[in-house]
C-alpha cells in the first residue's frame, strides 16, 4: 500500500514501536491514518456496510493485540494492517459462505474486474483508483483478472487456483508477477 495520495505520511517504524510500548495515542494515530483505507478495502470485499464497520474494528482490535508479531524488518505497517484487514473480511466472507460461485474460468476469455463508479466510491477510494489505475492498465488481463479474484474478491490462492484450473504454483506466481509489476510502476510514477 502507498501511504502517498491516501493516507498522512508518518513515521511507521516509530509508531509500531509506540504500539509495542501500548501508547494508545499511538494506536488513535493509526486508526485515524488508516481507518478509512481499511474500511473501504472490507467494503469492497464485503459488500455490507454494518459488516465492514464491525471488521474495520476488529482489524485495528487485531493489530493492537498482536502488535509484538509485527516484524518491522519484514514490512511495513500499513502494509501488515491491510493484511490483517483482508484476512478479516476472507474470514467472515468463508463463514458467511458468501462465496464466489466454484465455477471453472478460463483466465483468457474472463471478463474484466469490475470498477465501482466515481459517484459510488468514497473520495478516499477514488483517490486510490486513480492512482492505481495507470498501473492496472499497464497489466495483462490475466493478470487484472487475478488480482480481482484475489484482493477484491477475497478468494485464497488456493480457491482461484481451482476456479481457473490452473496449478496452485502457477497462480501463486502469477499473482506475485502481477503484484511486482504494480510495484514497479507504482515506484517509478512516484519518482517521476
Amino acid at each position: 500500500m502507498q501511504a502517498s495520495a491516501t493516507a498522512p505520511t508518518i513515521d511507521q517504524t516509530q509508531l509500531a514501536r509506540r504500539l509495542k510500548a501500548r501508547d494508545p495515542i499511538a494506536m488513535a494515530e493509526l486508526y485515524d491514518a488508516y481507518s478509512r483505507i481499511v474500511f473501504g478495502l472490507i467494503l469492497q470485499m464485503v459488500r455490507d456496510r454494518g459488516a465492514a464497520e464491525d471488521l474495520t474494528q476488529e482489524a485495528f482490535l487485531r493489530v493492537w493485540n498482536h502488535i509484538a508479531l509485527f516484524d518491522e524488518t519484514r514490512g511495513m505497517l500499513d502494509t501488515w494492517l491491510v493484511c490483517v484487514a483482508r484476512n478479516r473480511a476472507i474470514d467472515y466472507l468463508r463463514v458467511k459462505g458468501r462465496r464466489v460461485e466454484r465455477q471453472a474460468v478460463c483466465l483468457d476469455d474472463a471478463p474484466e474486474p469490475r470498477s465501482a463508479s466515481a459517484a459510488d466510491e468514497g473520495s478516499e477510494q477514488h483517490d486510490q483508483r486513480r492512482v492505481l489505475a495507470p498501473a492496472l492498465e499497464r497489466l495483462s488481463p490475466r493478470q487484472r483478472v487475478l488480482l480481482d479474484m484475489n484482493f477484491v474478491d477475497g478468494l485464497s490462492h488456493g480457491e482461484i487456483a481451482r476456479k481457473v484450473r490452473q496449478p496452485l504454483g502457477t497462480v501463486k506466481t502469477l499473482i506475485r508477477r502481477a503484484i511486482k509489476a504494480m510495484r514497479l510502476q507504482l515506484d517509478t510514477s512516484a519518482t517521476v
